[in-house]
């Protein structure tokens, strides 16, 4: 598709955003208008979403997590717990050790990891969950790519 500037023009209307940063847009778009604003920070824009970085920036805050995911916990920080858990489990039974180490390695990561901890104003909500919520809501994928703590001490 063919971008013209009638087209950079109306997405530039749509998203306040800068000529050039429009056309980028399209031509990654493939001159797909829909596709090019929501590649222009157009959902970045929208107070919603913004309430919705507020909301992740005052969780992080409030809660100082370690890791995004799961998959980002290192194998050092994995295997220091299991040395913790391997003896809570002694003396149970052989098939249940496994589950019971799953059971207490989940417990004890999920407040340090983001994705899983119970959102701060609703705990019966995860953070993920608020995430996927965000997403349908916005028809956009919405993930925390990285985040920073800071505190004075």
């Amino acid at each position: 598709m063919e971008i013209t500037t009638e087209i950079i023009k109306e997405l530039r209307e749509m998203t306040g955003v800068s000529v050039m940063q429009c056309k980028k847009a399209l031509e990654e778009a493939g001159g797909n208008l829909a596709q090019a604003d929501s590649e222009s920070d157009f959902v970045a824009r929208n107070p919603e979403f913004c309430a919705l970085a507020r909301e992740i920036a005052m969780q992080v805050a409030a809660t100082d997590p370690k890791y995004i995911t799961v998959t980002e916990i290192p194998s050092e920080a994995r295997n220091a717990a299991i040395a913790v858990f391997e003896k809570e489990v002694v003396g149970k039974p052989k098939d249940i050790q496994s589950k019971i180490m799953e059971g207490k390695l989940s417990s004890y990561f999920q407040d340090q990891v983001l994705l899983d901890q119970p959102f701060i104003k609703d705990e019966t909500k995860t953070v993920r969950d608020l995430l996927n919520e965000a997403t349908q809501k916005f028809g956009e994928r919405i993930e925390v790519s990285r985040f920073v703590r800071i505190s004075v001490r």
